[in-house]
């Protein structure tokens, strides 16, 4: 429902990875603009994000962050960046790259067990929503929305807090 609600928060019909979840390999999208698929692999021991062309060749690790786990990456609409979870920090937190794996930056800041998952970019580029777990247990989730240049501006979506209101909880 939530997964649902944050492609709604931002207009979009995708379908984001669990958190958490650990398999070989998860693909993500692949974005006209550019032509490459993102996807995670663990193929180096840990999570890390990858990306290729739609053939297979040319396959590059992105984040090259062997400490910590990275995952869940969502091209933004023009192809040029990814968003993508990381908990290099010690806790799952948003972080947003180049489409060639430079200028990492982070764009949430938590302290554990708040945990942030399943970035999703809004049409025009210029917001991504993503899931904000405030206990770590995955029951209290609610869907967030913020600047992606720079991580500004959280602010629940209204879709999520009108339906949460509306059923009570």
């Amino acid at each position: 429902m939530l997964a649902s609600l944050a492609c709604l928060a931002v207009g979009l019909s995708i379908q984001p990875a669990s958190a958490g979840e650990r398999q070989p390999a998860a693909v993500s999208t692949q974005v006209p603009g550019n032509g490459l698929i993102a996807f995670t692999s663990t193929r180096s021991g840990d999570s890390e994000v990858f990306a290729m062309n739609p053939d297979g060749s040319a396959q590059k690790d992105l984040t090259k962050d062997h400490s910590s786990s990275d995952s869940q990456p969502a091209w933004s609409p023009d192809g040029s960046r990814i968003a993508f979870v990381s908990d290099r920090t010690g806790t799952n937190e948003i972080w947003v790259m180049n489409a060639d794996g430079t200028g990492q930056v982070q764009l949430t800041t938590d302290t554990a067990p708040v945990t942030d998952t399943q970035p999703a970019w809004s049409p025009d580029g210029t917001k991504i929503a993503f899931t904000r777990d405030p206990d770590g247990t995955g029951t209290n989730a609610q869907i967030f929305v913020m600047n992606s240049a720079d991580g500004s501006g959280h602010f629940e979506s209204a879709e999520v807090a009108g339906e949460r209101e509306r059923r009570g909880h």
